[in-house]
This record gives C-alpha cells, sequence and structure tokens, in this order.
C-alpha cells in the first residue's frame, strides 16, 4: 500500500513490512508497475528477481486499510473494485 510517503508491505493478508520514501511519488498513465523483477540495475542479478509464485497482483486507485487487505482472497473478486488485476490463471 503506498500512501504518501508511507509504503506497507503485505503477503498473504499480512503486513510484512513497512517504510517511508524520500517523498510521496505520483502515479499517472504513463506510470508502469513491474512484477517479479526487483530493480533493472539490482546487484548482484542473481537476487534482482523474485523467486516463488505471484497467485494474483492488484492495483487499486486508492489506499487500502489493513482489514480490507486482510480480507482479500487470491483469484476473488473484491469490494473495492481494484482498477487493475492479474490472476495468473492462464500462465
Amino acid at each position: 500500500v503506498y500512501e504518501g510517503k508511507d509504503i506497507t508491505i503485505y503477503r498473504n493478508g499480512r503486513q510484512v513490512a513497512e517504510y517511508a520514501a524520500d517523498h510521496a511519488e505520483k502515479f499517472g498513465d504513463d506510470s508502469f508497475a513491474v512484477l517479479g523483477l526487483r530493480h533493472l540495475a539490482a546487484q548482484p542479478k542473481e537476487t534482482a528477481y523474485f523467486t516463488g509464485t505471484i497467485e494474483d497482483a492488484r492495483i487499486y486507485d486508492r489506499a487500502l486499510a489493513a482489514e480490507t487487505v486482510a480480507a482479500l482472497e487470491p483469484n476473488r473478486a473484491s469490494d473495492p473494485k481494484p482498477a487493475a488485476w492479474w490472476d495468473f490463471e492462464n500462465g
């Protein structure tokens, strides 16, 4: 969850990390997200990629409360509706 400068990371509905960025980022129609790759310049290259599987990934047009994130279920529609959703069911 990215809200202002505060970033909270969840895995399987549970908070696993949080930190504050140097400044708030603005996202628009020309923004992009990368799933699985940490950063093109990451060193060493062996650790730049995510090892594991991703059940589904969603982008919402607002920050979600911790309770809302905890209630999400993989591959099931949610309320609020995500702005983008990948379920990875077909590869």
